[in-house]
């Protein structure tokens, strides 16, 4: 399972934009996303099912450093020095606030049934100084599974309902 939340910042506006442009000419995307495994199998899927949907647009995909500092260091220098080689970033959810000022803001663009499929934290970590910036491809939403009867011998009637709880079980 990955460890992170992934959030593909500006492919929903950009392919919404994109979709319902009525301009017949072919449109290419570049998407910097997926370094290996089941990242970069998650986004090549996801760019082919809205390549099927959208037969006018063309999205590549540029794998992207697995190792997180050497991904952010490419984004910041791309993204300072305007570079027109990737349309769309996969960025990590920690790296909103440090990325936004260089976000479209999403909100209007993206129907608000959309936006309200989503884990209303993540929208709200995606809203940096009132503009919505990023929206997920996908988040994790990690267990806790935990014995009955391990609890029961250790004197406790419940699974723990705080992190502190969870400490001292």
């Amino acid at each position: 399972m990955l460890k992170r939340l992934v959030l593909l910042t500006f492919l929903g506006l950009a392919f919404l934009l994109f979709s319902c442009s009525s301009q017949p000419e072919r449109i290419t995307l570049i998407i910097a996303g997926g370094a290996t495994g089941q990242e970069l199998e998650l986004t090549v899927a996801g760019t082919q099912r809205f390549m099927a949907e959208n037969p006018n647009i063309r999205v590549g995909v540029r794998p992207i450093p697995r190792n997180l500092d050497e991904r952010l260091e490419l984004y910041q220098q791309l993204l300072s020095k305007t570079s027109d080689q990737i349309d769309v970033l996969q960025i990590d959810v920690v790296w909103v606030g440090l990325l936004a000022k260089y976000g479209l803001d999403l909100q209007g663009l993206i129907p608000e049934e959309e936006i309200g499929r989503h884990f209303p934290s993540i929208i709200e970590n995606n809203t940096v100084d009132g503009k919505l910036v990023g929206m997920p491809l996908f988040a994790d939403a990690p267990s806790l599974f935990y014995r009955t009867d391990l609890l029961k011998k250790y004197g406790f009637s419940a699974p723990p309902a705080t992190w502190d709880e969870l400490v001292e079980m």
